[in-house]
């Protein structure tokens, strides 16, 4: 799998009503993808039962030796941890 690839994955599941708010949240200029945890969770699934630890690991590199400022994957879930006790 290419860096190509595996960043049309991820766009393929993009939130398109959600991706300018966060962008804006998050005061990026980069582009920011809204993607569902479930979607990501998924794909991930996918990617580890058909690729090798090695090729994973090789896309890894690849993905993060983009130009310091081009790309960053980042995954967010929001409240994912509140318990609700104070």
């Amino acid at each position: 799998m290419t860096p190509e690839d595996a960043l049309a994955a991820l766009r393929a599941g993009i939130e398109p009503g959600r991706t300018a708010a966060m962008a804006a949240y998050h005061k990026q200029t980069r582009p920011v993808l809204s993607i569902p945890v479930p979607y990501l969770n998924d794909l991930a699934k996918g990617w580890r039962q058909t690729l090798s630890v090695p090729e994973r690991v090789a896309l890894a590199d690849a993905l993060s030796a983009a130009p310091a400022g081009a790309l960053k994957i980042g995954a967010f879930s929001a409240a994912s941890n509140v318990t609700g006790i104070v």
